[in-house]
């Protein structure tokens, strides 16, 4: 069942928690956001399905998708997804996957739909961006699945984009440490790209776009917040929200955009 938008609100089933808010901010201010609340759908299908759903939503792959807790943050929206606790998130251009205890969610901006596949144990993306990839517990067969139709794609699956290559980038920018350990950033030609706002220490962890780069922050006073960078033009980071307590802040296996020039 979809919840329907009217006058800006969602409407959800009586099952659903939603949490006081959530904050989003320019550069380093933060401004509280209300946070919306979708509709969660479990799926009792017990044997591994021949379709998966996909969400109904757009530019999920082009925005930075991480979550922590009940919450999954897409670009300036907050999720909030009550009573799954997310564990890991594949991002696809209509929507994201949620892993939470052995479960998968179809998620998009109104609802989060059981995909019907029992324990999984992992989940990631093909390295072209085509295939949804799952493992079963018990099962030494990877499953794809197609993230357009959401149909099981048949013979062996694709090779799954790494997390070295999702760090990496696509190849148009690259951010390294220098000496001392601060963040230093190179455009494809090895020229050094001077970056407004760009924290002393920053641990990147997703490139949503070719020349967006998005990571965790950590202050001097070891406090730690999500971080996205915009390297072409007028280069600058910005902060998209805090990290609370101590649930590990998952960003989500994106797509890479095509990759530049080789840096050798």
């Amino acid at each position: 069942m979809r919840s329907r938008v009217r006058g800006g609100a969602l409407t959800v089933l009586a099952g659903c928690l939603a949490l006081a808010g959530c904050g989003r901010g320019q550069d380093d201010e933060l401004t509280p956001s209300p946070t919306r609340t979708v509709t969660v759908t479990p799926s009792p299908t017990l044997q591994p399905p021949d379709r998966v759903p996909t969400g109904g939503a757009t530019g999920f792959d082009d925005q930075v998708v991480w979550a922590q807790g009940n919450t999954l943050h897409v670009g300036g929206q907050a999720l909030d997804l009550s009573p799954v606790a997310v564990e890991d998130v594949v991002a696809t251009p209509t929507g994201a996957y949620v892993l939470a205890r052995g479960e998968l969610w179809s998620v998009d901006l109104q609802r989060a739909e059981g995909a019907g596949l029992p324990r999984v144990e992992r989940v990631g993306l093909s390295r072209d961006g085509r295939s949804l990839l799952v493992d079963l517990a018990g099962d030494t067969r990877r499953r794809a699945y197609d993230v357009g139709t959401g149909r099981l794609v048949g013979g062996r699956a694709p090779a799954a984009l790494t997390a070295a290559e999702r760090r990496t980038g696509p190849g148009e920018y690259a951010v390294t440490a220098a000496a001392d350990g601060s963040p230093e950033v190179t455009s494809a030609t090895g020229e050094p790209v001077d970056v407004a706002g760009l924290p002393d220490r920053f641990e990147p962890r997703t490139w949503p776009t070719a020349s967006t780069v998005a990571g965790l922050a950590t202050s001097a006073a070891g406090e730690s917040s999500v971080v996205s960078c915009s390297l072409a033009g007028r280069a600058r980071c910005r902060t998209l929200g805090t990290v609370d307590g101590s649930e590990e802040v998952v960003f989500a296996v994106a797509a890479l955009p095509d990759r530049g020039p080789s840096r050798g």
